[in-house]
């Protein structure tokens, strides 16, 4: 009997932690939020039209590129993020954005439905915006900088943006990871301030 009576408390223990974790699904009945949707590989923009085409509003980040073939040059629009799309929805919308074809399934942080906040669309928004500018590349002449070192944007449309830094590619170009999106930018380093490591 006192073996039952002890099971039966850790069994009860168990499911209470449970039921205090949760699932947070930040999908609304009445008002439309941000979320990010996986697609299959290279099938953003085809996902994109088809959830169009059933009135869902759809944002797909596209960055135009210059690419350099034998005797020409071509302009590309890519995806900013690798099999990203972002959809403006209710929750009664939510089946419907799953059944598109080239859908996958939402972005999910663990088990957790999270809307993206505007001001992180408004962000995707800028950095499109700034893929059309030509920045006058500035030498730098630091110490190299460890991974992991903070940056902050401090010129151009992206000003105040902070993050990480992933890589130094060379003496001017720095691949940073931004704080908000977990994703990375190459940029060119006259538009960047570093935090100087503290003396030990």
């Amino acid at each position: 009997m006192t073996t039952d009576s002890n099971n039966r408390n850790r069994l009860y223990e168990i499911n209470s932690t449970r039921s205090s974790a949760r699932v947070v699904n930040q999908l609304d009945a009445e008002e439309r939020r941000w979320f990010v949707v996986i697609t299959g590989h290279r099938k953003e923009k085809a996902a994109a039209e088809e959830l169009a085409d059933n009135e869902i509003e759809v944002y797909l980040p596209i960055l135009h590129r210059v690419r350099v073939y034998q005797s020409k040059r071509k302009e590309v629009a890519l995806p900013l993020i690798n099999r990203y799309v972002f959809v403006h929805i209710r929750k009664s919308e939510y089946v419907s954005v799953l059944s598109a074809t080239y859908v996958q399934g939402f972005l999910k942080f663990g088990r957790d439905l999270i809307a993206v906040p505007d001001e992180e669309m408004a962000l995707l928004r800028r950095i499109t915006g700034e893929s059309r500018l030509e920045w006058n590349t500035v030498n730098t002449n630091e110490v190299p900088l460890e991974p992991g070192t903070p940056a902050q944007v401090i010129a151009g449309e992206l000003t105040g943006l902070k993050g990480t830094l992933v890589e130094q590619v060379n003496g001017k170009l720095f691949v940073i990871e931004l704080e908000t999106l977990g994703i990375q930018l190459q940029v060119d380093g006259s538009l960047l301030e570093f935090s100087k490591p503290r003396p030990k």
